[in-house]
């Protein structure tokens, strides 16, 4: 199958989606408990990395290599693409934190605190001082210490990796390995990188599968082209989700084996019609899925501590349904009214202040992701087709 950087891998897109919204169920399960039936749904991070290192490099290495991208527009790209939707909801989770100043809660934090946090928040830095009053070091978007991985080591991939041979790029990717072989095992969870004591263990996982998907882009990994009806049959790719949250094994065997199968797989199969509509949808919708649910999370608790008495426990159903429901609300509006026709305008002012990027249909397929999951850029003016 013939490479085409500038095609829209919808099945890759759709399943970005589904990863994102087991990541929700799985912080909901961590909140109000029950989260043993998504104990392994931590894993779609390493999914998420998998696929970034995939479409970064399907996107931007063979214009790094050849010069006709600089790195300051590559960061401008990535900033265009995880900015905007990061600010948004950095905003808002800290206004939820200024609503809890201005009730005067107990576990609130100071307006001190809450500027000094702006500046770490803006940059993409965890701040550990954070998690008393804020629960993670990253309290305004809690998910966004895969993004602080995305984009910090992206530049780094830019700087070094596009120019490595495949054979360079596979010892660092087994050198990722070995680390997060040894990290996962002491800390007993492939589940790090979200805190400063397991930052070397969520380094690992970042540059194994990362660079793991940068040498499948390069070596044009597919598996034979297949119709829209074997997505029924990659349906079980998604049952790492009931892992167990200590099951280290059986994680590394998803993240060597099962992710990489299932991202040839994905790559190579062509949907039509509905089904392609759908994937699409999810595709454009994951990334403000993955980073807006940990906010909305603390909305929706908040709101039924307001409402019903007793804990959080006995209100898993309302707290699920309050917070998916809320999640794709704002994220849909999120995308498609502010994120995508924000990027466009961004990126004709890049393209247009650039002479050495040009910023063509391929940024399109620039995803985060999360890191990150991100959604493809949309065309500005379409015509006869959505692509």
């Amino acid at each position: 199958m013939e490479k085409n950087r500038t095609d829209h891998l919808k099945a890759l897109d759709g399943a970005r989606g589904v990863a994102a919204l087991l990541i929700v169920f799985y912080h909901i399960g961590g909140v109000v408990g029950g989260g043993e039936w998504f104990s392994g749904a931590f894993l779609a991070v390493d999914f998420f990395f998998l696929l970034s290192g995939f479409v970064v490099a399907r996107s931007y290495e063979q214009r790094l290599r050849q010069g006709s991208m600089s790195l300051r527009s590559f960061i401008w790209t990535r900033i265009i693409r995880l900015y905007p939707l990061y600010i948004a909801a950095s905003m808002v989770g800290f206004a939820y934190f200024c609503i809890k100043l201005s009730m005067k809660m107990p576990d609130a934090p100071t307006v001190r605190q809450l500027i000094d946090e702006i500046t770490y928040s803006l940059a993409l830095i965890p701040h550990p001082a954070a998690v008393p009053w804020g629960f993670t070091e990253f309290p305004f978007a809690p998910t966004a210490w895969s993004l602080s991985f995305e984009f910090w080591f992206g530049i780094l991939y830019a700087l070094l990796l596009p120019r490595l041979s495949t054979r360079a790029l596979t010892m660092v990717a087994i050198a990722g390995l070995c680390v997060l072989i040894k990290e996962a095992y002491s800390h007993g969870s492939l589940d790090m990188g979200f805190n400063r004591a397991t930052a070397l263990g969520g380094a690992a996982r970042f540059w194994f599968s990362f660079t793991l998907g940068v040498i499948m882009n390069r070596m044009n990994y597919r598996i034979r082209p297949m119709s829209s009806r074997a997505l029924w049959i990659g349906l079980p790719v998604f049952s790492f989700a009931i892992l167990p949250h200590n099951s280290v094994t059986a994680g590394f065997f998803w993240i060597i084996v099962v992710f990489p199968l299932a991202l040839g797989a994905g790559a190579s199969i062509k949907s039509r019609g509905r089904v392609e509509l759908a994937l699409d949808h999810l595709g454009r919708l994951s990334y403000a899925i993955y980073i807006f649910h940990g906010s909305m999370i603390l909305f929706a608790g908040a709101f039924i501590k307001r409402l019903f008495a007793g804990p959080l426990d006995d209100h898993r159903g309302k707290m699920a349904v309050i917070t998916v429901a809320a999640t794709l609300a704002v994220s849909a509006i999120a995308t498609y009214l502010y994120d995508e026709p924000l990027r466009r305008r961004l990126k004709r002012g890049l393209r247009r202040n650039s002479p050495l990027i040009q910023v063509n249909s391929a940024l399109s397929t620039a995803h985060s992701a999360t890191g990150l999951p991100t959604a493809p850029d949309r065309p500005a003016a379409p015509r006869r087709s959505r692509h």
